[in-house]
C-alpha cells in the first residue's frame, strides 16, 4: 500500500494538476515553458536519471534541477519503479542468489545482449534503453 495525506477523506478527482513528462533532458525553462504549473516527471534514460531505480548515481544535478525547477513554481517527480531492476544494481546478484524468491523466473531467454551474456539463464527479461552515453541500461522482472 502507498501511504498517503487524506487518506480518510473523500476521493475527489484531481483536474487541474498538469504533468511534464521527461523521457529526454530538457531545462527547467523549456518544461516550465510547455506546461505551466505542471510537476515535471523525470524519466529514466537522461543524465539526471539515467537508470530505471537505481543507482541514483546524479544526486548534486538532481538537486540543482529541483532547487530551480522549484524557484520557477515547478514541482518535480522522479520516476521510480519496484517492478523491474535495472542491471546497474548492485544488489542485482544477492537478488538472483535468492532463486524466484524476489527476481521472476522465466524459461525464455530474451531481452538485451548483456542479459543473455551475463545472466544466462532462468530470468525474465524487461525492457532495455540507450542512454545518450552509448551505455545500455537493461531489467529483469
Amino acid at each position: 500500500l502507498t501511504p498517503v495525506r487524506g487518506g480518510g477523506g473523500p476521493s475527489v478527482a484531481d483536474f487541474s494538476t498538469r504533468y511534464f513528462h521527461m523521457q529526454r533532458h530538457v531545462s527547467v525553462d523549456t518544461a516550465v515553458g510547455m506546461v505551466k504549473d505542471a510537476w515535471i516527471v523525470l524519466h529514466q534514460g537522461n543524465q539526471l536519471n539515467p537508470y530505471i531505480n537505481y543507482p541514483f548515481l546524479t544526486v548534486e544535478p538532481l538537486r540543482k534541477y529541483i532547487k530551480e525547477a522549484h524557484a520557477k513554481g515547478a514541482k518535480v517527480k522522479l520516476y521510480y519503479t519496484v517492478r523491474e531492476l535495472s542491471t546497474s544494481a548492485t544488489e542485482l546478484w544477492a537478488l538472483r542468489s535468492l532463486g524466484g524468491e524476489v527476481l521472476v523466473p522465466s524459461r525464455e531467454k530474451g531481452g538485451h545482449a548483456w542479459l543473455k551474456e551475463h545472466v544466462r539463464h532462468n530470468y525474465s527479461a524487461s525492457w532495455h534503453e540507450r542512454l545518450a552515453d552509448g551505455e545500455v541500461d537493461s531489467s529483469v522482472h
